[in-house]
């Protein structure tokens, strides 16, 4: 599956969204150009003008409601963190720190890439991931808001701050996550 470089954002943003894919490579022809990613997306500005501003809560809108299964703790090693990963499904899970506040989210993907350069520095023994821990490899940041957010607000502190996911809170307890894909799924509605 690729996006050809002369095809528009919206045909490749509902590609994107039709196979459920978080980026596709661009060719040139039959040449390798570079990649059109859901981060991409969040920084174009005029595509979201199609898109009606609206509130999402932790009862309504777009995004995942957290539980505990969402959530693990910093001293989670690599292999615990993958195990749990694989085991709930989803593909990013919150880190919380030693005084309960979110100090991180980690994806699959970046599980994955932090894997393979591990793995040869290890030489292969698996049982190096056992001692290594998530926060200090693969952690993002995650920001916390502490009010419902309005999806463009939302887009754009994902885009300035350069993160992956948003964390609703009410009441101080976290309620939901919002992603980027759930924004892109949200904008391919309305282009």
């Amino acid at each position: 599956f690729y996006v050809d470089a002369s095809d528009t954002i919206r045909n490749s943003i509902l590609t994107m969204n039709r196979l459920n894919f978080s980026a596709l490579p661009v060719l040139v022809g039959k040449s390798f150009d570079g990649m059109f990613t859901e981060n991409d997306i969040i920084t174009l500005d005029n595509i979201w003008d199609e898109v009606p501003d609206t509130t999402f809560t932790p009862e309504k809108g777009i995004g995942h409601r957290i539980d505990q299964n969402d959530i693990i703790p910093q001293d989670f090693t690599l292999l615990d963190a993958a195990n749990k990963i694989l085991d709930t499904g989803k593909n990013f899970i919150l880190i919380k720190n030693d005084n309960n506040k979110f100090s991180g989210i980690v994806s699959i993907n970046k599980i994955m890439g932090a894997i393979i350069p591990l793995l040869m520095f290890a030489k292969g023994n698996i049982n190096f991931f056992k001692n290594v821990k998530i926060d200090t490899i693969v952690k993002e940041e995650v920001i916390e808001r502490k009010s419902p957010g309005l999806l463009m607000i939302t887009k754009n502190l994902m885009r300035s701050k350069g993160i992956e996911a948003v964390v609703l809170f009410e009441n101080d307890e976290a309620k939901k996550l919002v992603t980027q894909s759930d924004l892109v799924r949200h904008l391919a509605k309305y282009i």
